[in-house]
């Protein structure tokens, strides 16, 4: 059985919801995380999911008046961040917060806060998936896993990063349910959000012989959420020519039809 919510005020109309793996190193804690605060402060968004996440950057986070609005999830052992994973929400609803364990070589798990909207169950998801190229049996174990502790959700917006590129086996796994924005608001676009030949820093930190790709995604599952709009964030240089991570953010509008 689920937890018992609350009562909760209504879902607004329109949600922004952003998604980035921000690159944990030690220049996270600096001048680089400065500039991935910038960027996520620029979005607007409702509701913030970040990958690689570290503990002093979340108190950068905490720290930054531009975030005050701003509920923080995350799951804290000893002197770090599990997963590497965190929610930002400033949605006014009654949040209940889970962290489950996936299938993994790397202490890989799912994050994600379940909102009482009305009657309905809202679930925000933040994974970052198996990372090694030939890991795919992996992250299809893992898929299924998050889908099955997602199964009691009626509404699911599930973003992060997902470690694999068009037309790769995992995308089969997804059912008619779940619609990848991007696909389904820019088809004929590549969208890629680990870029070699447009960031340094992707370069850097690729396998030899890996392609640039869209490792960034944001899915959803809904009859009362339409996907409006979607960009890619954070691709820009800052002044000395510095990118802000080795992935670019995606951004992405929702219009709730059911809060009306």
């Amino acid at each position: 059985m689920l937890p018992a919510l609350s009562q909760s005020i209504n879902l607004p109309s329109e949600i922004k919801l952003v998604t980035w793996n921000v690159l944990n190193d030690s220049d996270l804690k600096k001048a680089r995380g400065q500039a991935v605060l910038s960027v996520l402060s620029e979005t607007q968004a409702d509701i913030m999911v970040l990958q690689e996440v570290n503990l002093p950057f979340v108190q950068m986070l905490k720290n930054d008046h531009r975030f005050s609005e701003y509920r923080v999830h995350s799951l804290q052992q000893s002197n770090d961040i599990v997963g590497g994973l965190a929610i930002l929400s400033r949605l006014p609803l009654k949040t209940t917060q889970k962290y489950e364990r996936l299938p993994s070589m790397m202490n890989r798990g799912l994050l994600y806060l379940m909102l009482e909207n009305k009657e309905q169950l809202l679930c925000i998801a933040n994974v970052h998936l198996e990372s090694m190229m030939d890991d795919t049996a992996i992250r299809i174990k893992q898929l299924k896993s998050i889908f099955y502790h997602l199964r009691y959700c009626d509404e699911i917006l599930l973003a992060g990063d997902f470690n694999f590129g068009e037309k790769e086996a995992e995308e089969a796994i997804f059912s008619k349910n779940y619609q990848d924005v991007w696909f389904l608001l820019k088809p004929r676009q590549r969208g890629l959000t680990f870029n070699r030949e447009l960031n340094e820093l992707s370069d850097d930190n690729a396998f030899w012989f890996e392609k640039s790709r869209r490792l960034d995604r944001i899915y959803f599952s809904s009859d009362c959420l339409n996907a409006n709009h979607i960009e890619l964030m954070g691709n820009q240089p800052d002044k000395n020519g510095n990118m802000p991570s080795d992935h670019f953010a995606v951004l992405a509008t929702f219009f709730h039809k059911c809060s009306l």
